[in-house]
């Protein structure tokens, strides 16, 4: 098989010290040159943001949906190896994200009222922009947009001949809270004029770093991306409301039903010192796709792509692997 990763790809893949010099300097730069943006309505004619990227000579696309409280701006080191690599990116940025229409007045707050919501933006944006694209399309989620993406399999089976879900959120810490008692006290919540109220214990963005607590591995990631999201309040998405938990509880329970109405090919990489996602929870949903490849990392947490070198080489070797053997 062509190996996929060129060598500014490593390069930049075993980058630590000076990681955000190269990115704003050199990477942020040239993905910019690659972008369009702009603005398509849902289906509750709500303004929803947008953006593509087009490689040179594009072999397929990918349609990547990212993660709870999540930004473009977080993407540009990703964006690049798709580009490099001759893949072209749209992207849109979830309800409540980013350049996005909010729920709430509150900028730190990401609210909703079902994740059926989400899948809707996509498939309004799918069929705006991506149904009569030429090339061969792969859909990709991260996190809670891998969760969404799997929804989005599940409820659309012939949009997509391939799936690629990264730490997919089909079954959330919660603080020892189980499902059922997730959605008890949503709905509580919500009962007495609190759903859209900070759920207990978080709130807004404070603009403290706090690396060991983080997602990542790669110190020089975590401040590049922490950076970012200081620069804009747009940016500064942090925490959920008790709809959102709600919404997010009756989400695991369906996507781990339906499982097997998914008709794509499908690649699952998940985490095991994930401190968001359960990762006892990714097995039972993979074992009930009918053609799943599954790659565990045992040493990364769940941003894989920010953890140490040696899961980021081998996370997007498997990644680029599997989308050549797919498109």
């Amino acid at each position: 098989m062509k190996e996929q990763l060129n060598t500014a790809c490593i390069d930049l893949l075993k980058t630590e010290a000076g990681f955000t010099e190269r990115m704003e300097g050199e990477i942020e730069p040239y993905v910019r040159t690659r972008l369009t943006d702009g603005i398509y309505t849902s289906d509750d004619g709500k303004p929803l943001h947008w953006l593509h990227f087009e490689a040179d000579a594009p072999k397929a696309a990918v349609l990547l949906v990212h993660g709870f409280s999540e930004f473009w701006e977080k993407y540009f080191e990703m964006l690049y190896y798709f580009l490099q690599c001759g893949y072209s990116v749209w992207m849109p940025e979830l309800r409540g994200h980013g350049g996005s229409v909010r729920e709430v007045d509150e900028p730190y707050l990401v609210h909703i009222d079902s994740f059926r919501t989400y899948v809707k933006d996509i498939k309004r944006f799918f069929n705006e922009k991506i149904a009569s694209e030429p090339l061969p399309t792969v859909l990709m989620g991260h996190s809670m947009g891998g969760a969404l993406a799997g929804l989005y399999a599940e409820a659309y089976p012939d949009d997509f001949s391939a799936v690629v879900l990264s730490s997919p959120m089909v079954r959330i810490r919660s603080g020892g809270l189980s499902i059922p008692a997730m959605k008890v006290l949503s709905g509580v919540c919500k009962a007495i004029g609190k759903g859209k109220s900070y759920v207990f214990g978080k709130g807004p963005f404070t603009g403290k770093e706090d690396f060991e607590g983080s997602s990542c591995d790669s110190p020089g990631r975590y401040a590049y991306t922490f950076g970012k999201r200081k620069q804009d309040i747009k940016n500064q998405t942090w925490s959920p409301s008790y709809s959102w938990l709600g919404a997010s509880a009756r989400a695991h329970t369906y996507i781990l039903e339906n499982a097997g109405k998914i008709r794509a090919r499908v690649l699952v990489m998940y985490a095991m010192r994930d401190g968001l996602v359960d990762p006892a929870g990714t097995p039972l949903f993979c074992e009930k796709i009918p053609d799943c490849r599954v790659e565990c990392f045992d040493n990364a947490k769940h941003e894989i792509f920010n953890s140490d070198e040696e899961s980021r080489l081998r996370y997007y070797k498997k990644l680029f692997e599997f989308l050549e053997e797919s498109v």
